[in-house]
């Protein structure tokens, strides 16, 4: 049973902690997976085991990655075989998997094998070890209608043939029935594709029925081992990506298809409402954990002036790819995971954290500093309590650029909405901070150079609708480039000003700008970029 229910924090680790393991390899070198959870908030441990492949396990009904890895069959550079804690233990006939469960419990952590349900990942390379043979002789099931991302998501597999569905129901039954598992995860958000997504909506009956039956089929495995087994669905949670998903997360939540509904953005959208969410949850007696994800949501719409140009194909996870200091990183999970918890959800749900521990740097095995600096933060996301008068960083990529022209009120499309919760904001400090461009009008006659720095009290900015005097703006001009959020500008300002934390509501706030006078005929536009806040606390 587990130690706490409900879960303060589910954490999906997608094995990355066991793949990059130096030698030698142990049974006892599976610990590296639990180890650094002793102690935290979380409470349970989603391993993610399956996709269109047995991930993490050596399957009898699908192939298998092990299978896979000694015919030689390519895999993905950071997963280097001699570094697999998992293959070298099956190498020597020891399945590692249900030595890592019967761990997890002795814990006191609640262990569910979770399957990502259409995942694309590393298909674009079709060499690599993700890639089976089913992938690559079924290619009439591949759901050719989906372009978002420079059609990176077509290598999903259509829902529509029963042969799909059977091949993950099949997988999905085999762990149920092998292992000593507290539960199953359906997570339907890598990569949210089911069906072409012209026809997805129409389709959605066919989801809805296959995760009910699926359900059921569960339900008799957990009453023949005499233990029931929780059932977990992880959802995208925007209305566009349900809807081209073929996923009705009203109905499954009305006829509670699971007893815990994980929702995510599959970045962190700082601006997430999950009221709605949580209403119908309340109503439907279902567990709701909003999702913290790897890092900040971006705008990936396309600008095609050379100056204002954002990447066209966001990266799988849908995040920008851009590597944060340490403490911005450790300070945006904190913010999210506050945003969220404020909202009053039964928890929070963590995914892609082991992947900043154990691939690219590989902090895990090789900065024992940084890493339990890094791991600290899984002691305070759990709970407003231990997140209280922590430094968070909030970062508001999505929302921009924005341009403000002369004369136009702020309240039209010069306004950024932003929010802040939590009663600990008014006992801390806060700093805003935004890039400023100046730009040619695009409707100015003739041909001159603007000059990108905006000059001294030519535009007002008002926070909550009080005005920021100009004197208490600190600008400081930076050489043009690539931006984080992942724009490329000319020449610009960094514009920085600090109030106190009341001075911020707790929920949604407002950063607003003017240019108070008619406009003349070369007047600029002034694009605004990269706008965050630190809220930061003295001791």
């Amino acid at each position: 049973m587990p130690t706490k229910w409900p879960p303060r924090i589910i954490y999906n680790d997608d094995t990355c902690t066991l793949r990059t393991a130096p030698q030698p390899h142990t049974v006892d070198s599976i610990n590296v997976a639990l180890d650094y959870l002793k102690g935290t908030q979380v409470d349970c441990l989603c391993w993610c085991v399956g996709e269109q492949i047995a991930y993490a396990w050596p399957s009898k009904v699908i192939e298998n990655i092990f299978d896979l890895k000694e015919r030689g069959v390519k895999m993905f550079s950071i997963w280097q075989n001699d570094r697999d804690i998992m293959y070298s233990l099956w190498k020597h006939g020891i399945d590692y998997l249900p030595l890592l469960v019967e761990r997890a419990h002795k814990q006191g952590l609640t262990f569910v094998a979770s399957f990502r349900m259409n995942d694309t990942h590393i298909k674009s390379y079709p060499d690599s070890a993700l890639t089976p043979d089913y992938w690559r002789t079924h290619q009439h099931f591949r759901i050719w209608d989906a372009a978002d991302g420079k059609s990176y998501y077509n290598a999903a597999l259509d829902y529509s043939f029963p042969e799909v569905r059977e091949r993950y129901r099949d997988e999905i039954l085999e762990v149920a029935n092998w292992y000593d598992v507290d539960g199953i995860e359906l997570d339907f958000t890598r990569s949210p594709y089911f069906f072409p997504p012209s026809e997805a909506w129409e389709k959605r009956d066919i989801l809805t029925a296959f995760v009910r039956d699926l359900g059921k089929e569960l339900e008799k495995v957990g009453k023949q081992r005499g233990r029931p087994l929780t059932l977990i669905l992880r959802i995208a949670c925007l209305p566009r990506a349900l809807k081209m998903a073929g996923v009705d997360a009203e109905e499954w939540i009305s006829q509670k298809l699971a007893p815990i509904l994980v929702v995510s953005e599959l970045v962190n959208d700082f601006n997430t409402d999950v009221s709605s969410w949580k209403s119908m949850c309340e109503k439907a007696g279902v567990l709701l954990y909003p999702a913290v994800e790897a890092g900040p949501a971006f705008n990936v719409t396309d600008f095609t002036t050379p100056d204002v140009r954002n990447p066209l194909a966001p990266r799988h996870d849908g995040s920008g790819g851009v590597k944060f200091p340490l403490e911005e990183d450790l300070g945006m999970q904190r913010a999210a995971a506050q945003n969220l918890l404020a909202q009053e959800p039964d928890g929070i749900y963590m995914f892609n954290f082991p992947c900043r521990l154990a691939e690219g740097l590989n902090i895990m095995h090789e900065d024992h500093s940084t890493f339990e600096e890094t791991v600290s933060v899984l002691s305070e996301m759990g709970s407003l309590r231990t997140l209280s008068r922590r430094d968070k960083h909030y970062v508001f990529y999505r929302e921009l650029p924005i341009y403000v022209e002369s004369s136009r009120p702020r309240q039209y499309h010069q306004t950024i909405p932003f929010a802040i919760r939590g009663k600990d904001i008014r006992r801390g400090a806060a700093t805003l901070r935004y890039r400023q461009i100046a730009e040619k009008n695009p409707h100015a006659d003739g041909v001159y150079e603007q000059n990108p720095i905006v000059k001294l009290g030519w535009m007002k900015v008002y926070l909550n609708d009080e005005e920021i005097a100009e004197e208490a703006l600190t600008r400081t001009r930076e050489a043009g480039g690539r931006l984080q959020s992942g724009f490329k500008i000319k020449r610009h300002e960094v514009v920085e000003f600090q109030v106190p934390g009341r001075e911020l509501r707790d929920g949604v706030n407002t950063l607003a700008f003017e240019t108070p006078r008619f406009p003349g005929p070369r007047d600029p536009y002034i694009y605004i970029y990269d706008f965050t806040v630190d809220v930061t606390f003295t001791e």
